[in-house]
């Protein structure tokens, strides 16, 4: 209902004169942020300088700021304070972790809109049609994202690519992942994803000969302090068999709730399962049964099957 038709019931009224933005809204703004500021810094053939770039960033910042302002006001002043000096902080990690970063990488394009309106000022890589993925044998799945940087390898003729996603959040889920297991089976999929989106657009737009190297988070937030978290691209070699056995469950109509109720803590849809404990436990029961052949995929993913 929510998702699909766009149907939902009407936000509570609640004031908690702590709290101005919450999550998502504060990932919208530092994205904005990042993008603006990096764009301006690619027109000018430039890399980000600490010392030269503070102010331009912060005055990105306070535009930014100033509009939410504007769309949202604040419960008090208090909360606005804290949170605006916040998110000054987030945009000073932000730019010393780039401007070491970027001596190794060079940026090429950021939020890059495949099967979506571009943001912005567009990218190279934008189109409005989804792009066509592997899964593996002759089975294929539509996909659309925005990638929030491209960045070119140096050294290697503008043909390798690194895809960098910027998370506002924690970074504990992707740090405590299994080295052999980047997908958490198949919890974790937006490296996939991505790393096909992208390089199916590079490959058509700059060279057939282009491939993306590897895939990674940037954390530029006060709690993780600009930590980085990544994968080469062999690391994430399974990810279309991964992609594939979701597909293929869907495809023969099965739409099962988790075999863990710690994966729907903060779903939208766990309303629609009642308790998650019993929905969990009930999952983990048709798992068990290897006549159940419309989750057989899932079996494999969440480790029932051996193969």
């Amino acid at each position: 209902l929510r998702h699909v038709l766009g149907i939902r019931p009407p936000d509570e009224v609640r004031i908690d004169p702590r709290i101005w933005l919450d999550p998502a809204e504060r990932g919208q703004l530092l994205h904005a942020v990042f993008r603006r500021f990096m764009h301006r810094l690619r027109e000018q053939d430039l890399l980000p300088d600490f010392q030269r770039d503070e102010k331009p960033l912060m005055d990105t910042l306070d535009e930014e700021v100033a509009w939410w302002r504007d769309s949202k006001p604040a419960p008090s002043r208090a909360a606005y304070e804290r949170e605006a000096l916040d998110l000054r902080q987030a945009c000073r990690i932000f730019l010393q972790e780039e401007e070491a970063f970027c001596r190794k990488s060079r940026p090429f394009c950021f939020e890059a809109s495949v099967g979506m309106m571009p943001e912005g000022q567009g990218t190279p890589l934008d189109t409005l049609e989804p792009v066509s993925l592997k899964l593996g044998g002759k089975a294929s799945v539509r996909a659309r994202g925005r990638i929030d940087r491209v960045d070119q390898v140096p050294g290697a003729e503008g043909k390798k690519f690194t895809i960098w996603d910027y998370k506002t959040g924690s970074s504990w889920k992707y740090r405590t992942t299994d080295l052999e297991d980047p997908f958490d089976k198949g919890r974790l999929v937006q490296s996939a994803l991505y790393l096909q989106l992208a390089e199916s657009r590079l490959k058509e737009m700059v060279s057939p000969e282009a491939s993306v190297d590897r895939f990674g988070y940037f954390f530029p937030t006060t709690r993780e302090h600009g930590e980085r978290v990544e994968w080469t691209a062999a690391e994430l070699a399974q990810g279309a068999r991964v992609l594939e056995g979701l597909c293929e469950m869907l495809a023969k109509g099965a739409f099962p709730f988790t075999d863990d109720p710690e994966d729907a803590k903060f779903s939208d849809y766990k309303d629609a399962f009642g308790d998650e404990h019993v929905a969990a436990a009930g999952s983990s029961r048709k798992l068990e049964n290897p006549e159940n052949e419309a989750l057989k995929p899932f079996r494999r993913l969440r480790g029932y099957d051996r193969e």
